[in-house]
């Protein structure tokens, strides 16, 4: 994956120093949320990762709006336990806090609380900003929203200057995009675009001929030049499919490099 670096160097501030938003699009099984997934899991090892949401539109616990708040506040307490106090303290004042809009909620219990350690100088390092991901914005099921949710993030980071990175991940919709051409949000995004510039067979070559129990996994016991060609079909087959391919390395688990 030719682009893998570039989002690791935009992780860790390494890129542009005002860009703290990303978002990378694709069509339909361009393997987004695999991506999405290897980048949270690589990111929680090294504990930058603080969140991570994963809409989907056929899951009704995670194709609306209402879970999102609560699970980024739940997930920093348990990446920065020192904020714990601050959000229970605001959900025992609010009990109604998650009905609430979510401009208020994130206020509430995201950005009030970092922002104590904001001032306490938690991350006063160059290296101490935290990723949230969100993946499927276009899963979620009104468009609305989905700008809704841009926007107050975007909003807020302008507003407080939060020492976070919002990673985002969907389809290029049409009011996506515009959402993302609205306001200072050009200048504040990075755009990575899957398709096939960023995908080609070199790259999934790259990215899956280290992983050798990849290899032996199609064609065990076989000849070294039999396996080379079980794995070249795998290359041809995966084409056009990027997330077949990702989701077979994430099947097969931990691979050595």
């Amino acid at each position: 994956m030719a682009f893998l670096p570039k989002i690791l160097k935009w992780i860790k501030w390494e890129g542009d120093l005002d860009s703290f938003i990303m978002w990378f699009y694709g069509p339909a099984g361009a393997g987004k949320s695999a991506i999405a997934q290897i980048i949270a899991e690589m990111c929680e090892e090294e504990m930058i990762l603080l969140a991570s949401f994963f809409f989907s539109r056929t899951d009704p616990s995670r194709n609306t709006v209402q879970p999102l708040i609560a699970t980024i506040a739940y997930q920093i307490t348990l990446n920065i336990p020192d904020v714990r106090d601050a959000i229970l303290k605001t959900i025992e004042r609010d009990p109604l806090i998650f009905s609430k809009s979510l401009a208020v909620q994130f206020k509430s219990l995201i950005v009030e609380p970092l922002q104590q350690l904001v001032e306490a100088g938690f991350f006063n390092e160059p290296n101490s900003r935290r990723l949230v991901i969100i993946d499927g914005l276009d899963e979620c099921l009104d468009p609305n929203v989905q700008c809704n949710i841009l926007g107050v993030l975007a909003n807020a980071h302008r507003q407080h200057r939060l020492p976070l990175l919002f990673l985002f991940a969907s389809r290029p919709e049409q009011h996506i995009s515009l959402a993302f051409n609205t306001g200072f949000l050009p200048t504040a995004t990075t755009r990575i675009a899957l398709d096939e510039s960023h995908l080609p067979a070199n790259d999934r070559l790259v990215f899956c001929g280290p992983r050798r129990k990849l290899v032996l996994a199609f064609d065990v016991g076989t000849t070294h030049s039999g396996i080379s060609y079980r794995y070249s079909t795998l290359q041809t087959e995966a084409i056009g499919a990027d997330s077949y391919l990702v989701t077979v390395c994430l099947i097969l688990g931990q691979c050595p490099k």
